[in-house]
């Protein structure tokens, strides 16, 4: 986990199933909504937002929104 990190209540960070053993890799900056779920061997960039009850199980680039169940990946204007 990288700097400034916010993660508010009710977040999962986990993998994908456990004979991997590979956990989400999250940059600088980046704040998680409450819910939200990131699941398995993908990286968040820095400067990202996911957003609540998001489900994120592909990797988001840097300066970026994330949200919904199914994810969707908007860049930050």
């Amino acid at each position: 986990m990288g700097k400034n990190f916010t993660i508010l209540n009710g977040v999962t960070l986990g993998e994908k199933n456990a004979s991997e053993n590979v956990m989400p890799n999250i940059g600088d900056d980046v704040y998680i909504g409450t819910g939200a779920k990131l699941v398995g061997d993908i990286t968040i960039g820095d400067n990202v937002t996911i957003g609540a009850l998001t489900f994120c199980n592909k990797s988001v680039p840097r300066d970026s929104v994330a949200y919904g169940n199914p994810m969707m990946v908007k860049k930050k204007t």
